[in-house]
């Protein structure tokens, strides 16, 4: 049992471990850093900024980082027609894709694990902590996430269409497998009548007439929408009711669950609408993240620091 495990540690450490190949002759003048890490469980935005940190850890070292969740696991592959999600959504890093990359003599395949080093961690904590780290990590976000013209087009149309130039509240409320089950490790989110409490606190403060809230969790938006009515905003996300006791969302099939591209269209545009509210509260998730990363600068923001499950 002792030599197994020793065995099982090492083909362990073999996987966090980068892999330098040599696949033909071409680009030998260049370095590309392939990020590929299996994400089994994770959200897109969760994707997004564990990408992130690979991203600048292989541009601080002079390599061309390649985003690849091909040849990875990942919830959102369509195992009968698969190919790149990420290009689905996003343009690559630095234009190179895995098309251009695939006869090249130097390649550095990325650790298996969500960040490289971890003083590259992009994480819910930075939330409320470290102020110059936070404006840095968005500096990091703008400069090297961008999504593709299919993908800018669709949130900037939603964010006319719902909010144009009202003075708006926007409020995360992350609920379903996070509520019901209490992930470990996860960050504890608010309640729905906390969240409600603290809305109301701050469209009175900065007088705005309008929330917009974004959610999975259908529970929550019934909460808000009988109390605010008319003055509720809401975009076309997929509302989902309370989950078992053991079920994430990753875990739903891809009918009851959160993966077809327009769902992943919505949750995405959910979040930009969120960066260009006037002020914004929410519970820390990567969702959060993703949304202060793509903010200019809010009149108010405020997140919840409850400790994690």
């Amino acid at each position: 049992m002792v030599i197994l495990k020793k065995i099982a540690n090492r083909i362990k450490r073999l996987f966090l471990q980068e892999r330098i190949l040599s696949l033909g002759e071409e680009n030998g003048d260049k370095f590309f850093y392939v990020i590929r890490v299996d994400y089994e469980m994770a959200g897109i935005m969760a994707i997004v900024k564990s990408t992130l940190s690979h991203i600048v850890y292989a541009k601080e070292r002079g390599y061309i980082p390649v985003v690849d969740l091909l040849n990875c696991k990942c919830q959102y592959i369509d195992k009968e027609n698969p190919f790149n999600v990420w290009t689905k959504f996003f343009t690559q890093p630095c234009k190179y894709d895995l098309c251009d990359i695939q006869h090249s003599k130097n390649l550095i395949i990325s650790k298996n694990i969500q960040v490289p080093y971890k003083k590259y961690g992009i994480n819910v904590d930075t939330l409320y902590g470290d102020k110059f780290l936070l404006a840095k990590y968005k500096q990091e976000f703008k400069s090297n996430i961008h999504f593709n013209t299919e993908t800018q087009c669709f949130m900037e149309n939603a964010f006319d269409k719902i909010i144009g130039g009202k003075r708006c509240l926007g409020v995360l409320a992350r609920g379903t497998d996070y509520l019901d089950c209490h992930p470990k490790g996860h960050p504890v989110q608010p309640e729905p009548l906390v969240l409600l409490k603290k809305a109301e606190e701050v469209m009175r403060k900065f007088d705005y007439h309008y929330l917009f809230l974004a959610t999975e969790d259908k529970r929550i938006h019934d909460v808000f929408n009988k109390h605010f009515g008319e003055r509720l905003l809401f975009n076309n996300q997929k509302l989902l009711s309370s989950m078992s006791n053991t079920k994430y969302i990753s875990q739903l099939n891809d009918k009851d669950g959160l993966k077809s591209e327009k769902d992943i269209l919505n949750y995405l545009s959910s979040l930009y609408i969120l960066s260009k509210c006037n002020a914004f509260i929410g519970g820390c998730t990567a969702g959060t993240i993703g949304a202060y990363m793509m903010s200019d600068q809010y009149e108010y923001e405020y997140f919840w620091n409850l400790g994690r499950y």
